[in-house]
């Protein structure tokens, strides 16, 4: 008598099919992206002060500003950075910020032009430096240009370094005066120096680079 057929068939076991399995994951929380704002001209005027407003998205470690010439290390904390560029061209200025372990870097191109310029005709009478004009209208309703501007023009016979020099303002009501020292420069006869002032809201132009005629005197 022969044994009965098998009702199953064998299968190779797998843990898997009865144990249960256990999956490892590493999870990391998402750090906030940094992010760099900078903001400034796209014009400067060599031995005047240019300005770029900075601001980021969470606290700095590190700041920095390549400004084409030179490289300036910044407070963390800063929110402006000024320089004063000694010589006309184009400069490609580059503001790195770092925060945990996060880099970002922002561009930008700077137009730099002189803004001394010659002038033949001397003022009768006048010795030295003196203030040729005052332009105190900037940003005015109406007005051409976004500041005031002093135009210092050098009357006398030699060259004048400007280093110590300051130009100072001082309301008809004040009671203290507003300073704004000038940079070293050559100052040579005949010559005209613009020191540019108060900002305001109205006006075209940022600055003139070159002294209209219509405003000489």
């Amino acid at each position: 008598m022969s044994a009965p057929a098998p009702t199953c068939t064998a299968q190779a076991f797998r843990a898997s099919d009865h144990d249960p399995v256990l999956v490892g994951l590493n999870l990391t929380r998402d750090e906030a992206r940094l992010t760099l704002n900078v903001s400034g001209e796209a014009a400067a005027t060599v031995g005047q002060p240019y300005t770029l407003n900075l601001s980021a998205s969470q606290p700095l470690q590190s700041l920095s500003v390549d400004w084409g010439d030179t490289t300036a290390v910044l407070d963390p904390a800063a929110t402006q950075a000024t320089h004063t560029f000694s010589a006309a061209g184009t400069y490609p200025v580059i503001v790195t910020a770092i925060s945990g372990g996060q880099t970002q870097t922002a561009r930008l191109s700077v137009t730099v032009t002189g803004d001394v310029q010659p002038d033949p005709t001397p003022i009768p009478g006048a010795q030295g430096v003196v203030i040729r004009q005052v332009y105190g209208g900037g940003g005015n309703s109406g007005a051409t240009y976004t500041h005031d501007f002093i135009e210092l023009f050098n009357a006398g016979s030699a060259s004048v370094d400007l280093a110590g020099y300051s130009v100072q303002y001082a309301s008809s009501t004040g009671t203290s005066w507003t300073a704004t020292p000038l940079n070293s420069f050559l100052l040579a006869p005949g010559q005209s120096y613009l020191v540019q002032q108060a900002k305001g809201t109205g006006g075209t132009q940022a600055f003139p680079r070159r002294m209209p005629a219509a405003t000489r005197p």
